[in-house]
């Protein structure tokens, strides 16, 4: 289909208005002799078309060249050249000229067959030290077996070579020069593997062909930029090199390339998140009981010796419990079945009734043995019926030699077994804000944009399923792009202005012209309460005369000169849109008032209603600082939201004024706790009841000990942080309105935050402190350390290596989990997430996973300390050791380094193999790990 653009959106053109061919699979359209002339790349020819369009005729695209080629399945178009991959392995160049003949054929490299799996044309004249890039053009090409081959245009003289690109190697080198040495592979931990009592060559190592090449200059902008290497593999994983110059060498020939590639570490798994190994039955996705797995470091894992066996069998048990349930289901039917097979049924019976009754057991094992050969036999023959030709083709080519092209015919004709190659990297020139870039098309898209000199990825979650990407430009949509999703959906979008990637991910910045304190969020508006400050000149109260006189020394500072001011923080609320960024309303507090807390919270009147209904109020909590001869004295004011859409549209918001109370102390913190108010004012607490939603009346109380800091509620518990004397946690009972403590952490840390983390059934306490440090509690009064639960357990530490200021707890979106053996319903199950945010301007989260998944992981980066280099030297492991004075416990290692453990997908594809059979486990099932939980948290 061909479209236009107009200023109502695409209009599809007719067949007679262009010369473009239908009706045959396209390879590739594009642009050349700078723009005038455009390229189509069908499966049996090219055609070159030029726009004849005038005022009056408009979209008239004719033909101006048809060249008949059939079996073209990959092209590659860079201006001047066309470049063809046909279905035999020959490649065919094209030169595009402004005569008469659009597209010279380059009769010298017609019957060149290089074997490439995918091709790319690229500019290479910086190669070369030339500052035109447009002065050299290569190809680079690559192989099925991973060899990677860049050749000189239009002379196709061999200028750069490299095997075990589809190894996933860190470091690609000229294999044609003689200072170069080959590849080194990584080491393999052979020691390591033999002390578990696995061999690493028990399970031969993966090989994920190569299906798509790309190279590209990613910042066109910049005249000293080099190119940069993708490739995608057979898996879909993305493989990303950036080259650069060695150090020269006299020995190397003047015309061959001494360019290197490195390979660039990224976290983005552009696997299919939804593939599942075969070898993952329903039976090991289930949760594994924590209580008895207690004491055994490798419950979870099958024995090394056997582990291929065990997968296999538990393959072929998983295949024949279906094909029981697939025979069951048509008896429900009442299809009828072939007699042969009822008779053989019978047969078995009969053997199985006489197996019991014998004696021998050697013969009923050599029947056994038979009957489980007679089944295999079937299901062979029933496999090799069903697959018909295809079979015998892909068995044909099987014994083809390395580099050659597999094509599986589905019938007869040949033109219908050519099958087009479709690409998955997409370059452009310019989308957005962006001068270059690369979109990698499939189930989970990615990005590769320049930002400050240096190469930016990301994944766009918004579709992560896209089959076809083209940078796309007009009057409407300047600098935007056109997809088709998987549904088969074309979109037009556009990158936001005003987004900027300068990390991970995306970033739109809003100037404030103040500095942001706090904020949260409300669901039930759509809006954002932000507490923000400015500095401003402090008034200095003027100096009386008269007590001056009577005594000298009453000032305790002499007075400041005229020209001279003191700055004071002016402390405000704002009400923000969470669509426009606009600020709707605004509260400014008093003088040397500063805003302490801030929080929504579900509140009631718990006392005069029969019906307890919740309402979201915004309620903030404020201390005022007037120096060291005042006392600190503060206010909790509560506000609610109300929002509405005008009938033009337009949305507005106000902070409506509810009820404000003196307190005799700061508010530090604040929490919901069953529809009441509990509030941290000094060193107490304070429950309060929402009365009449009008007023706030004290119901409560508790003394804790210095400073509070921190409060999380769930339920009728409490958890709370005091700034010198770490956690404790509390619970409150209705009856009385008590407040009791249940345990605490002996040892004094300063608390910095607090949270808590649900997982089922499991409440865990999290709080981090000045010491860098996350630490995890849990009240179990059975265990020994809680001494009958007056002490709280410790679970875990992990030195973060910044100071986490806030918690931010979040559900987690659970897998739907397979069905069990015996249609057994599985049990719902209930898990969150912490999120945190530190003082150097970092993000991250604390998640829970399954023990057998932490135990599979927990060993892996074990070995990864070890397998790998690191920086500097240096030891990851010692590096998340807690600091501080020296704890009177034993360290629980029970919070894994996502940030180590992530470094296994950046490893070559033989080492990861290694790594996984050596703890006993496979590369997918590490992956599949790293998708599950990436996935449930961040999705």
């Amino acid at each position: 289909m061909v479209f236009s653009v107009s200023d109502g959106g695409l209009e599809q053109i007719t067949t007679d208005k262009t010369d473009f061919t239908f009706g045959v699979a396209t390879v590739e359209v594009a642009n050349i002799l700078d723009n005038t002339r455009i390229v189509h790349v069908h499966q049996q020819g090219v055609v070159v078309l030029q726009d004849h369009s005038t005022p009056d005729t408009q979209y008239d695209v004719r033909r101006i060249q048809h060249i008949s080629k059939d079996g073209i399945i990959l092209s590659s178009v860079l201006d001047p050249y066309v470049l063809l991959l046909m279905h035999d392995n020959t490649l065919l160049l094209y030169r595009a000229t402004h005569g008469p003949v659009a597209l010279a054929e380059e009769s010298h490299v017609s019957t060149l067959n290089i074997g490439a799996v995918s091709m790319s044309l690229f500019y290479g004249g910086r190669f070369y030290g030339q500052s035109d890039p447009r002065s050299h053009v290569l190809a680079a090409f690559v192989k099925h077996d991973g060899t990677l081959e860049i050749y000189s245009i239009p002379q196709f003289q061999l200028v750069w070579k490299c095997s075990g690109i589809s190894n996933g190697v860190s470091l690609l080198r000229n294999a044609l020069l003689p200072s170069t040495i080959a590849n080194p592979a990584e080491p393999v931990p052979t020691v390591r593997a033999a002390a578990s009592g696995a061999d690493p060559r028990t399970l031969p190592p993966p090989h994920f062909a190569p299906i798509d090449l790309c190279v590209h200059t990613i910042d066109s902008s910049d005249p000293s930029a080099l190119p940069h290497l993708f490739v995608v593999l057979s898996n879909s994983d993305v493989l990303v090199y950036s080259a650069f110059f060695p150090a020269p060498n006299t020995d190397d020939p003047a015309d061959s390339l001494p360019i290197r590639f490195k390979r660039v570490k990224h976290t983005i798994i552009t696997q299919d998140p939804s593939a599942i190994p075969d070898s993952l039955t329903p039976r090991e996705a289930t949760p594994v009981n924590l209580d008895s797995t207690k004491g055994k470091q490798r419950a979870a894992f099958d024995d090394d010796d056997d582990f291929e066996d065990q997968q296999n069998q538990k393959q072929q048990q998983l295949q024949e419990e279906e094909e029981e349930y697939a025979e069951t289901t048509k008896k429900r039917k009442g299809l009828k079945k072939d007699n042969g097979k009822e008779k053989r049924e019978k047969e078995e019976e009969n053997e199985e009734n006489e197996e019991h009754k014998s004696q021998d057991g050697g013969g009923s094992n050599n029947r056994k043995r038979k009957r489980e050969e007679e089944r295999s036999g079937n299901r062979n023959n029933t496999d090799t019926k069903t697959t018909g030709s295809s079979t015998s083709a892909s068995l044909k080519n099987s014994n083809s030699a390395p580099g050659k092209r597999i094509r599986q015919e589905t019938s007869a004709d040949a033109t219908d077994a050519v099958k087009i190659q479709r690409r998955k990297i997409r370059p452009f020139a310019k989308i957005g804000e962006h001068e270059g870039g690369i979109f990698i098309t499939g189930k989970v898209c990615m990005w590769a944009v320049p930002r400050r000199g240096m190469l930016r990825l990301i994944d766009m979650s918004v579709e992560p399923h896209v089959e076809a990407f083209t940078p796309f430009h007009s009057e409407n949509c300047h600098h935007g792009f056109i997809y088709f999703n998987h549904k088969g959906k074309l979109k037009i979008a556009q990158l936001p202005n005003d987004v900027t990637i300068e990390g991970t991910w995306p970033i739109r910045k809003f100037p404030l012209r103040c500095t942001p304190r706090n904020i949260v969020y409300h669901a039930d508006t759509k809006m954002y309460a932000l507490s923000v400050s400015t500095t401003v000149p402090r008034k200095i109260p003027p100096i009386d005369e008269r007590v001056l006189a009577e005594d000298p020394t009453a000032y305790f500072l002499p007075p400041l000169p005229a020209d001279v001011e003191m700055p004071e923080e002016k402390y405000e609320l704002r009400l923000v849109s969470s669509v426009t960024w606009k600020i709707m309303d605004r509260y400014v507090l008093d003088e040397h008032e500063q805003l302490l807390s801030m929080r929504i919270v579900q509140m009631a009147d718990n006392y005069n209603q029969v019906t307890t209904r919740y309402r979201s109020y915004l309620v903030i909590g404020t201390g005022y600082q007037e120096g060291e001869d005042t006392q600190c004295k503060g206010r909790v004011i509560v506000f609610e939201i109300d929002a509405e859409v005008t009938d033009s549209g337009e949305e507005q918001a106000s902070l409506r004024h509810v009820v404000s109370k003196a307190m005799k102390g700061p508010v530090s913190a604040m929490t919901g706790l069953q529809g009441y108010l509990l509030l941290a004012v000094g060193p107490k607490l304070l429950l309060f009841n929402f009365e009449g939603h009008l007023n706030l009346e004290v119901i409560g109380f508790y003394d804790a000990q210095h400073y509070v800091v921190s409060l999380n509620s769930v339920k009728n518990f409490i958890l709370a942080g005091d700034y010198r004397r770490s956690v404790f946690f509390l619970r409150y009972k209705d009856a009385g309105h008590q407040i009791k403590l249940l345990s605490k952490e002996q040892l004094p840390s300063w608390t910095y935050a607090t949270e808590i983390l649900i997982d089922n059934h499991t409440l865990t306490m999290v709080s981090s402190d000045s010491e860098k440090k996350l630490t995890t509690y849990q009240y179990i009064p059975s265990a020994i350390e809680s001494r009958g639960g007056i002490n709280l357990v410790a679970k875990g530490d992990f030195h973060v290596g910044a100071l986490i200021n806030k918690f931010l707890r979040v559900p987690v979106t659970v897998p739907k989990m397979p069905a069990l053996p015996g249609n057994k319903v599985v049990p719902a199950q209930v898990h969150h997430s912490l999120w945190y945010s530190t003082l150097d301007g970092a993000t991250g989260y604390l998640a829970t996973i399954d023990e057998r998944v932490f135990r599979r992981l927990a060993m892996l980066q074990n070995r990864l300390v070890t397998a790998i280099p690191h920086v500097a030297g240096l030891n990851p492991s010692a590096f998340r050791l807690p600091r501080g004075p020296l704890l009177l416990r034993n360290r629980k290692h029970t919070i894994l380094d996502s940030s180590l453990l992530l470094q296994y997908m950046s490893i070559e594809v033989n080492m990861q193999h290694a790594l996984a059979v050596s703890i006993g486990t496979t590369r997918q099932r590490i992956v599949n790990d790293f998708l599950n939980l990436h996935g449930s948290v961040v999705e």
